[in-house]
């Protein structure tokens, strides 16, 4: 499994979850996430997923931000971007796993 920037950890509230962060260099506790509520928790979780990978879709769209203004971009490289996207979005799409 590839290693994550942040790790959504589940705690002893199903309305809660804690997220860690794991670069290196800086290991902390980025903070708590409380649900706005009760009934809907399916829906947490996934915005959770969503937060979960923010970290590297941050760098995916700094990537494509970097290259396009350097007019250093070539098709390999937007393929390549492209496909690491849609990892991400196959990712948050995906049940609920950490914690």
């Amino acid at each position: 499994m590839k290693r994550r920037v942040w790790l959504v950890a589940d705690t002893v509230r199903t309305d809660r979850k804690d997220i860690f962060c794991f670069l290196d260099g800086d290991q902390h506790h980025v903070g708590t996430i409380i649900s706005g509520s009760r009934k809907y928790l399916e829906r947490f979780e996934s915005e959770i997923s969503l937060i979960r990978r923010s970290p590297e879709m941050k760098g995916l769209l700094q990537s494509l931000v970097d290259e396009g203004r350097s007019n250093s971009i070539c098709i390999d490289r937007i393929l390549q971007l492209a496909h690491d996207a849609r990892a991400i979005l196959d990712e948050i799409d995906a049940p609920f796993e950490e914690g």
